[in-house]
């Protein structure tokens, strides 16, 4: 299978844009890496940009199987990026009218989608974690779908283009739980919330006589978030945040752009265990991880305080639910598995 993607258009000052661009060619991260990186073990992939492809032909468009657009591929200077890729695939639709057209959406708001009319430019949709319960949107029945899910990539596999056919994540972080802990419970991350939910919950710990160690560092895209002082922690290196998570009793997984974050991964990949977000169990994933069985959630902070009690306690309960998480964290980041998934979808609309 030969795909076409367009690739996210860069922001920023010229040198950050390439050296962005020369990264992201080699090297597969973040929100759409484990799309990208599981789509290359199956399909013989050319990534273009925008720009690159506004010259190609009826014709070359034809050479391939399909054509994959990153929503934010025209997306530098102006508007929404849902907007700005629809109307860059309108001025190209009559030269791609025999190619299927397909759109990356990776953004962590599970809500965002296209409208209905631009829904109709596309084929088939791969969508971060859309909502399990489709009815959600506004979209009509054959527009629903078209909705496919894809997931975010895990920050401790180093997968690029030349490892990607032969790299085995269940080779990366921990296959049992640690045997000693240094900390009771553990988080630590930006204040994402305009109602600052993370900060609040960090607040009830810290009240509550619970020994916790983190808190709440400056948020780079909200830097005025008032946050109180109390609550503040320094960011750490990658490598010491991962030792506080395998070393840690209990982590917590709150909700941040997303409903599924690189925590979920994270903690599965480290046989850590975690209490989630309840708004994980909203979100279809393209697997089945379950509330008590690969995670357990909390409804809200009294509930939050007395299961971080309860499995202070029960080391065995925590043990059997980090177990079952990293099985499904071996079972299923998996790019090879991910990857047929993918064209096994787009073959479906060939």
């Amino acid at each position: 299978m030969k795909i076409l993607y367009i690739r996210k258009q860069e922001r920023g000052p010229l040198l950050k844009r390439n050296l962005r661009k020369i990264r992201d060619s080699f090297y597969w991260h973040n929100r759409v890496g484990f799309f990208c990186a599981s789509l290359r073990t199956q399909a013989d992939v050319t990534r273009k940009s925008l720009k690159d492809i506004q010259s190609y032909s009826n014709h070359e468009f034809n050479s391939f199987d399909a054509v994959i657009f990153n929503y934010e591929c025209n997306f530098r200077k102006v508007g929404d990026p849902l907007k700005t890729v629809s109307s860059a695939v309108k001025k190209l639709k009559y030269r791609l009218k025999d190619v299927p057209i397909i759109l990356l959406l990776s953004s962590p708001n599970a809500k965002l989608v296209p409208t209905n009319k631009n829904m109709n430019l596309f084929d088939l949709v791969f969508r971060r974690e859309h909502f399990k319960d489709l009815d959600r949107y506004d979209l009509s029945f054959e527009n629903k779908e078209k909705l496919r899910t894809t997931v975010l990539s895990c920050p401790l596999i180093p997968a690029n283009i030349l490892n990607v056919n032969r790299i085995n994540p269940a080779d990366y972080g921990f296959k049992n739980p640690a045997k000693y802990f240094q900390n009771d419970v553990f988080f630590l991350g930006q204040e994402t919330s305009r109602t600052q939910m993370r900060a609040n919950i960090v607040e009830e710990i810290l009240c509550s006589n619970i020994n916790f160690t983190g808190g709440i560092h400056s948020d780079v895209r909200n830097p005025d978030r008032n946050i109180s002082p109390k609550l503040l922690a320094k960011r750490i290196s990658q490598n010491k945040f991962y030792k506080k998570t395998r070393y840690s009793k209990i982590n917590l997984a709150l909700e941040g752009y997303g409903q599924f974050t690189y925590r979920h991964w994270e903690c599965w990949a480290l046989s850590s265990f975690m209490i989630s977000s309840p708004s994980i169990t909203e979100v279809k994933l393209p697997f089945e991880a379950l509330d008590g069985k690969h995670y357990v959630t909390f409804e809200n902070k009294r509930d939050l305080i007395e299961k971080i009690r309860y499995y202070l306690k029960n080391p065995d309960k925590r043990n059997d639910i980090i177990i079952n998480g990293r099985q499904l964290f071996e079972r299923e980041y998996n790019f090879k598995k991910h990857g047929q998934y993918i064209t096994t979808a787009i073959e479906e609309i060939l």
